[in-house]
């Protein structure tokens, strides 16, 4: 009996560990934190990997002074000091430079997804105020999540080149990415087979 109720207390114990939401501002602090771990780009804590025109695979990239030919599409990964994946980012290429986007994946320490950011930088004379900017439109949206994989809420931004914000209904996406996000890590590594 002793023995079935110390189960059940571990288990209950380990359940409120992986269960634990963080309200939205404890997230936001987490997502600042990682992203200024990622902005150093330690090669301790980040992998690139890249996918080659032709190849369904990914490589891991060994030296980022001399980047290989045909990229289509890159992922950085941050891990954190016990190697759990933390950061997960999506760049797909601009063959012809008109854009940059990428997709930012942000992680609970249990591999569930925290939080997910869409960023597109694009340019468009139809939403921005003619001869004020240079056209360039950034759109960032990003969507936070608790353990459950339960909406915590969403923002979105549209600004030009000086951060002025700008009128959404005027504008032409024609470089928007719409992506379902995904529940964990594993679904992502196992979307493009890392």
């Amino acid at each position: 009996m002793l023995l079935i109720a110390f189960s059940v207390a571990c288990k209950n114990s380990s359940r409120k560990v992986i269960s634990k939401t963080l309200n939205l501002q404890e997230i936001k602090i987490t997502i600042a934190k990682y992203d200024s771990i990622y902005l150093k780009h330690d090669p301790k804590f980040i992998k690139s990997y890249v996918q080659i025109k032709g190849n369904n695979h990914f490589t891991q990239l060994k030296n980022l002074k001399s980047l290989p030919e045909g990229i289509t599409e890159s992922i950085d990964i941050l891990y954190n000091k016990n190697g759990k994946i933390i950061v997960l980012e999506i760049l797909p290429e601009s063959e012809s430079g008109d854009y940059f986007n990428s997709v930012t994946y942000y992680f609970y320490e249990n591999g569930k997804t925290m939080a997910y950011e869409t960023y597109s930088s694009f340019f468009s004379d139809d939403c921005t105020i003619e001869g004020l900017t240079n056209g360039s439109v950034k759109e960032i949206k990003r969507q936070y999540f608790d353990t459950q994989f339960k909406s915590l809420g969403t923002t979105y931004s549209l600004t030009d080149d000086k951060n002025k914000k700008l009128d959404s209904s005027k504008c032409i996406f024609n470089y928007r990415m719409e992506i379902e996000p995904v529940k964990s890590v594993i679904d992502i590594e196992e979307l493009k087979r890392l």
